[in-house]
């Protein structure tokens, strides 16, 4: 049983701070506002399709197989950085997520997967507001 916590604080400390440029940083911490808000008031489903839709799927999946992406306009950094960490956290429950946002739909199917995400989502949005420096 993974500790959302102490996860979503590694994953800032060894991806976010350590990969991304301090504009990336600033982005990714606005999509942890954005994105926690839309899946708390709408639902979790459409919240990972809307990062799929800015990320692109063949970025989250480079960034799976820990490769570098090379952002293009169509393709957003932060929603692929954000989509990673999900799949990080499904990867650690035990789910078989490739970076596809087919796989990723499949894995969150079961109810309690879907609130430990909710949850995770929410301590990325703290440890991502007390890290990253505002503007």
């Amino acid at each position: 049983m993974v500790d959302v916590a102490e996860f979503a604080l590694n994953f800032i400390n060894d991806y976010v701070l350590k990969r991304l440029n301090k504009e990336d940083k600033r982005d990714f911490r606005s999509r942890t506002r954005q994105l926690y808000s839309m899946a708390y008031f709408e639902n979790l489903k459409s919240t990972i399709a809307f990062a799929y839709s800015k990320a692109k799927e063949n970025a989250v999946k480079s960034l799976v197989e820990n490769k570098e992406i090379n952002v293009k306009e169509d393709s957003k950094k932060d929603h692929a950085y954000y989509l990673l960490g999900i799949i990080k956290l499904l990867k650690e429950e035990g789910y078989q997520v490739d970076g596809s946002i087919d796989s990723l739909m499949k894995a969150i199917k079961d109810k309690s997967i879907e609130n430990k995400i909710l949850n995770y989502m929410k301590w990325l949005k703290y440890f991502a507001e007390a890290k990253i420096e505002d503007g």
